[in-house]
């Protein structure tokens, strides 16, 4: 039998028992063990930290809002005071001369003039303060790439300016190039029907002769045993949850494949990641392959989307960003009530990490437009993505009657706004490569169509008689579509 040791003695001798905790643990130090003071914890902060702040600054830089606005320009007043009035004086400006307001905006400003604006207000800022800024705390809080984020706003900022030469000056005119964009030169018209369009119905027959025969694979039978009437209509559904549900649909999708389940769906739909998977799933580079989408999603999903040397290199450099800005210069230009929110910045930097090959050099224009998947689906070799947008509306007590006013029926009509006022409603629409519908309305439109303003049952051509390119995927990756309503 083992004697204890001389300091086991004496805690025997006091009544206390040591205990056993885990490896490495010291009870004098508990914070210490538990990583309270680790530097992996502060990097973790740090990293939070970062984030936060390049984003907030990133979305400041780019669209900035009113009341940015005119703190900037109060801002801006401050620090040219000086400059301001060696000019008037050598101008011998009068001081009776009415002197103009920059907080003042006009009444009636387009989107693009108020984009591009709110970019020139900021590029003078930007180099001085924010270079001020790195220097000060970059090597306290910041990393060393915040050192490179001058160059890059500055870049961005005259990519996306009124400048000639400059890459929204390209794409706005190659926007107007029917050998570019041939739906531009096309008339679209608002189909109200029950039914499906004719481009779906032509596609059905095509799959069918396809799940016939993976149907009798999967149920090892011979195919003449399977009559045409009774091949089921099999679709795949994924549900919404942004990254997880990209993953996680992607892997049982794989085991669908492996299985030869896949093979026998007409269908394949889901709403938020599950869109995204679809999408992906459809490129250029991946081709309909189930495992060579889970390759790509290896490579890429190492960095995080909003990882700014990497998404400023992207929204900076060729091949990318022509194809990643495109959408959101035709938006602004065209559409003088267009806005552009975080959420529109979100899907951009989704398409800038997942519509994008490994390498960068395989980026395709063709996969930044969901019309195009109707290439790879022609043959009916792949089932129909269905992408869908749920259009959430919460009644107001302001669009209904004055429930404070008697009316014959005062209790009634009161008792009806109460129960509005707690309701919400969803309106589901369905986008395929063919059509964007909305069963609901029981009304539809091409898809190449969407982002068009329509009349009557008809699309409003621009100034110029042409029509604007069909809306492009990372614009939509990004948020529930609101475009192709009809009025």
């Amino acid at each position: 039998m083992k004697h204890p040791g001389p300091i086991l003695g004496r805690l025997a001798a006091k009544g206390l028992r040591p205990t056993v905790g885990r490896a490495g643990f010291s009870p004098l130090k508990p914070r210490l063990a538990s990583g309270f003071f680790t530097a992996a914890k502060q990097r973790r902060r740090v990293s939070a930290t970062t984030t936060l702040l390049a984003g907030g600054f990133l979305v400041w830089m780019l669209y900035p809002t009113q009341d940015f606005r005119r703190l900037s320009s109060s801002q801006g007043q401050a620090h040219l005071v000086d400059a301001s009035a060696s000019q008037k004086l050598d101008e011998g400006t009068s001081e009776d001369e009415p002197e103009s307001d920059d907080a003042t905006e006009p009444a009636e400003e387009s989107a693009w003039s108020s984009f591009t604006r709110g970019l020139e207000e900021r590029s003078a800022a930007a180099d001085k303060e924010w270079a001020a800024f790195s220097e000060k705390i970059v090597g306290f809080i910041l990393p060393e790439w915040s050192r490179q984020m001058p160059g890059y706003i500055r870049k961005l900022q005259h990519e996306l300016s009124d400048a000639p030469g400059s890459l929204a000056e390209d794409l706005w005119a190659e926007a107007h190039d029917s050998s570019v964009h041939p739906e531009i030169q096309y008339t679209a018209a608002v189909r109200v029907s029950d039914d499906l369009c004719p481009d779906e119905k032509e596609f059905l027959a095509r799959r069918k002769k396809k799940t016939r025969k993976a149907l009798a694979k999967y149920l090892d039978i011979d195919e003449k045993d399977i009559h045409p009437d009774d091949i089921p209509t099999i679709a795949m559904c994924g549900s919404g949850g942004g990254l997880r549900a990209l993953i996680a649909g992607t892997g049982s999708l794989l085991a669908a494949t492996e299985d030869g389940l896949f093979d026998c769906a007409t269908y394949t739909a889901g709403v938020s990641g599950s869109c995204w998977l679809q999408l992906l799933y459809l490129t250029s580079f991946n081709k309909g392959s189930i495992p060579s989408l889970l390759e790509h999603l290896k490579a890429r999903t190492s960095t995080h989307i909003a990882y700014p040397p990497v998404a400023l290199q992207a929204f900076t450099s060729l091949p990318t960003s022509r194809p990643l800005l495109s959408g959101v210069i035709e938006k602004i230009r065209g559409d003088e009530n267009a806005d552009f929110g975080l959420v529109d910045i979100y899907g951009l930097l989704l398409g800038a990490r997942f519509l994008v090959p490994r390498g960068e050099l395989g980026v395709d224009d063709r996969d930044f437009k969901i019309s195009n998947q109707r290439e790879i689906l022609k043959d009916g070799d792949r089932p129909l993505p269905i992408y869908t947008a749920v259009r959430h509306e919460i009644p107001s007590l302001e669009e209904g009657a004055d429930k404070t006013k008697p009316s014959k029926s005062s209790s009634t009509t009161k008792k009806e706004l109460e129960k509005a006022e707690k309701e919400s409603w969803f309106q589901w629409f369905e986008i395929t490569p063919y059509e964007f519908f909305c069963e609901e309305i029981g009304a539809g439109i091409p898809t190449w169509a969407l982002g068009r303003r329509f009349k009557d049952g008809k699309d409003v051509p621009l100034e110029h008689g042409l029509h604007l390119p069909e809306i492009r995927a990372p614009l939509l990756m990004g948020r529930d579509s609101r475009q192709g309503a009809s009025d």
